[in-house]
């Protein structure tokens, strides 16, 4: 959704996509997954009500948790893609003759990438605490469940575990965060 409406920002496209991204980061996860709860699994029945019982139990909360952290990536690429848009480097390869496409994927979506890249990486701590509400919700076993448990039990070692796990997994994710910034600009490596 970020890169249409980057390239076609201020049109009707960019106003028909930003709609659902501001109700998407307005509407909090766990709102999400009973909604989506409501709708996929009382009234259709596609999915599994509470539990795990295979793969099909990991579809909504999956969506509940990424919808929201995908609409708030698709704000900042729709605004680094159109400020990028506007450099003289693109304004060169629109000139040298390129398609639009190429100019957009082989130009500037690489260089709007790497605010995004950073900001992909902080999503991951909003990921790691949404999970504990999402698994309440849904009444899946995961780590979420086990540190809220440990909490209310008091059970020390199993909060530190559950905290340096955590912290492992953002610290994890800053790390190919960095690789992936010398990937998206060779300058970068070094």
């Amino acid at each position: 959704m970020g890169i249409p409406a980057g390239v076609k920002k201020g049109s009707s496209l960019d106003l028909l996509l930003a709609g659902p991204s501001h109700l998407l980061l307005a509407v909090p996860e766990f709102w999400l997954g009973i909604l989506l709860l409501l709708a996929f699994s009382v009234h259709f029945g596609a999915f599994p009500l509470f539990g795990y019982e295979g793969w099909r139990s990991l579809v909504l909360p999956t969506a509940a948790l990424a919808l929201g952290r995908g609409a708030v990536l698709a704000r900042y690429i729709r605004s680094s893609l159109s400020v990028e848009l506007q450099r003289e480097y693109v304004t060169a390869a629109r000139v040298r003759g390129l398609s639009p496409t190429r100019v957009v994927l082989l130009h500037a979506a690489p260089n709007a990438l790497l605010p995004v890249i950073t900001i992909a990486a902080i999503q991951l701590g909003y990921l790691i605490g949404g999970v504990v509400i999402i698994e309440n919700v849904f009444s899946l076993p995961g780590i979420g469940r086990l540190l809220l448990s440990a909490i209310f039990r008091r059970d020390y070692p199993v909060i530190q575990a559950a905290v340096m796990l955590s912290a492992f997994a953002f610290s994890l994710a800053n790390f190919v965060a960095d690789l992936l910034y010398g990937l998206a600009d060779p300058r970068l490596r070094g």
